[in-house]
């Protein structure tokens, strides 16, 4: 009955020369493979597909040649059956059109040309065919050890959607730095997945190639909230001022994350277009974002926000007082004396009427710290406008009027900062305090008064 099924090979029902190729697969005998290898030209893929499957089975010499051509396949099921049957058959023929495809195509279909390579004993013989040996097997680490000889390989993969290693192969292409990854990378940064799109915005900034500014840039606007911060953290790592009018315009993101993203590349680019927004930032409902708009000021070093940051060290956060301290030193470290903190002493003495007990603190001690600075040393005279010696006036009044206030932790605060300023004057209203209801300001009280004596 072999005549029918050869017959059944030319009918017009794909369905049915399927089913005349697997009836030749059973049969087994040399005389099949000729008809077999007509129908790898089949334009129907299950016929195909069945056909390949059949000549692995039989594994008659005949058939390595047609299944060669068959690497090329437009659909990748074929492409990994033919590599799956050309390792059952082991003919070293096979070994030059695998090693191609080991450097070129689908991760799968490299995968199964590299584990056939091992069978058929096959080893690299020059670095770029060992290179793309370890990324077609998977072992995408040790290939990136190789450097620029892995950017090839590895790019293929970029582009791949789908792909489990997809991730890796960006992040090691960042990791890598040759400028050659850029193309591929801005593809990837486009990609549907937003954990692709992240790694590229990422890998992009690392190698810092001027032509990633632009989708950068667009990358601001993405959906995604992790891709929009890194590529605000990229943009800075590049360090191209033509990024920051957009960098601002994103500042007004509803995602805290994004904004402290786009207020640290400000303070790395370094931009006096910039400053107006950072000082808006240090008013932010996040504290997060009110810190890195004062470290991003600190990084400007612009004068002209010296007010602002002496403003901010009466932030409610601790971590704000911080960093607006370390900002301030950046900008002037002797801010203290300046102008512009005698001037925000009024408004600081206004924060000693706050209830949070660590706002009154902050406040008495920059308080204390502007009237130790106008009188330790000589200073630019102020106008009559900045309030003259007034400003020292009113910082000791207001530390001396904490004394008086009813949370033990304030008056102790008080005692403190009057201590350090190093003042004989203040003997006679410390030794008042000596008589305290709260035994820690008591002891407050004692070691303030033998540092004055």
């Amino acid at each position: 009955m072999l005549w029918l099924t050869l017959q059944q090979l030319k009918s017009k029902s794909p369905e049915t020369r399927k089913r005349a190729v697997q009836k030749l697969r059973q049969t087994g005998t040399a005389e099949v493979v000729a008809p077999l290898i007509d129908a790898l030209k089949d334009p129907e893929t299950d016929v195909r597909l069945a056909a390949v499957e059949a000549l692995g089975e039989i594994k008659d010499e005949r058939a390595v040649q047609p299944l060669l051509s068959l690497l090329d396949d437009a659909e990748l099921a074929v492409r990994e059956a033919t590599i799956d049957a050309l390792k059952s058959l082991g003919n070293p023929e096979a070994i030059p059109p695998l090693v191609a495809v080991v450097q070129r195509g689908h991760p799968n279909v490299r995968w199964r040309a590299a584990q056939a390579l091992k069978v058929l004993g096959w080893q690299p013989k020059s670095e770029a065919e060992n290179t793309a040996f370890m990324v077609a097997l998977g072992d995408l680490e040790r290939a990136a050890l190789l450097g620029k000889a892995a950017v090839a390989p590895l790019a293929e993969l970029v582009t791949q959607a789908g792909y489990p290693k997809q991730v890796m192969a960006v992040e090691l292409l960042g990791e890598i730095g040759d400028p050659s990854a850029v193309p591929p990378l801005l593809t990837a940064l486009a990609d549907k997945d937003g954990l692709v799109r992240r790694a590229a915005a990422n890998a992009l900034g690392r190698i810092g190639s001027p032509e990633a500014v632009g989708p950068l840039v667009g990358a601001l606007k993405d959906i995604d909230v992790n891709v929009r911060a890194t590529a605000a953290s990229a943009l800075g790592e590049l360090g191209d001022v033509q990024a920051v009018e957009a960098l601002v315009q994103a500042l007004p993101d509803a995602r805290w994350e994004v904004r402290v993203e786009v207020l640290e590349a400000l303070g790395r680019l370094k931009d006096a277009r910039a400053m107006d927004s950072l000082l808006a930032c240090l008013n932010d409902a996040d504290k997060e974002v009110r810190h890195q708009a004062a470290e991003a000021l600190g990084e400007l070093g612009n004068p002209g926000c010296l007010g602002a940051l002496v403003l901010a060290l009466v932030d409610p956060d601790q971590g704000m007082r911080q960093a607006t301290a370390r900002a301030l030193a950046k900008v002037d470290p002797c801010w203290e004396r300046t102008s512009a903190a005698q001037q925000a002493a009024a408004s600081i003495r206004a924060a000693l009427q706050q209830k949070d007990s660590a706002i009154q603190f902050a406040a008495a001690e920059v308080l204390r710290r502007i009237e130790q600075a106008a009188g330790a040393a000589p200073a630019p005279p102020p106008s009559a406008a900045e309030g003259g010696s007034a400003t020292s006036r009113t910082a000791v009044a207001a530390l001396l009027e904490l004394l008086k206030d009813r949370d033990p932790n304030v008056r102790r605060a008080a005692v403190e900062s009057l201590g350090r300023m190093g003042d004989s004057s203040l003997l006679g209203p410390l030794r008042a305090a000596l008589s305290d209801e709260d035994a820690l300001v008591r002891e407050a009280v004692a070691k303030a008064l033998g540092g004055l004596r």
